[in-house]
């Protein structure tokens, strides 16, 4: 019997977060993956006294050193294989960041499928927990009201956690994690706290052809 081979595909995630913070430097994309993937990151900045602002695009490889991007108002980079983007500013600002990340997920039997939803929380606390085996990728985008943490628990191996820039807002991708769990500002008014996910998963069904042929023999035989 020969091997099977790999499906390996590549998908896309997509995520908008919003911009809102005092001078100082925060993470908006953090990526705990480990296969190869690309990514543009698009910001758009504005400064609330209208003087262009003086901004910092931090890219934080896997391994190795931080790559240091200069800009004023508006930047778009293409990252590879990243583990974070932060933004660093001496002032005051606001503004968006988009992420478009096509990705390689490859399952070792079966495909990939999706599962997508969007869920609110007007409390202070989100939990997602996962009981599956099968591997996975999945991008978490929260959308709080004000800062806090995300704390991602993986199957084996140490919990790591995210500190949530002062508007709460962050994209993360994780991959085959057990547990992920939000701690943010409750929303009594206003609009909720938000998490958005998207799964992708490999599945696959086990194969009954043996023992469909097996069946068919018997009733020959009967």
């Amino acid at each position: 019997m020969g091997i099977r081979k790999q499906n390996c595909e590549v998908l896309r995630h997509e995520a908008t977060i919003e911009i809102t913070q005092p001078a100082g430097a925060f993470t908006y994309f953090t990526d705990l993956t480990e296969n190869h993937y690309k990514a543009m990151i698009d910001v758009r900045l504005e400064s609330p006294t209208g003087v262009p602002p003086n901004a910092q695009l931090i890219v934080t490889p896997r391994t190795g050193t931080d790559t240091i991007i200069d800009f004023t108002e508006t930047a778009t980079i293409q990252i590879e294989n990243a583990r974070a983007v932060t933004l660093k500013s001496t002032s005051a600002l606001g503004g968006v960041m988009n992420i478009i990340k096509d990705f390689c997920i490859c399952c070792p039997f079966g495909e990939v499928h999706r599962h997508e939803g969007t869920f609110s929380f007007r409390g202070s606390k989100f939990l997602f927990t996962d009981l599956t085996e099968n591997h996975y990728k999945a991008m978490v985008v929260v959308k709080g009201r004000s800062g806090g943490q995300v704390v991602v628990t993986p199957r084996m191996g140490n919990a790591t956690t995210i500190a949530l820039p002062p508007r709460g807002q962050s994209a993360i991708q994780i991959e085959d994690a057990q547990v992920l769990s939000v701690a943010t500002a409750g929303a009594p008014d206003g609009p909720p706290n938000t998490v958005q996910i998207i799964k992708d998963f490999c599945i696959s069904c086990p194969d009954q052809s043996n023992d469909e042929s097996n069946s068919d023999e018997s009733s020959d035989n009967d």
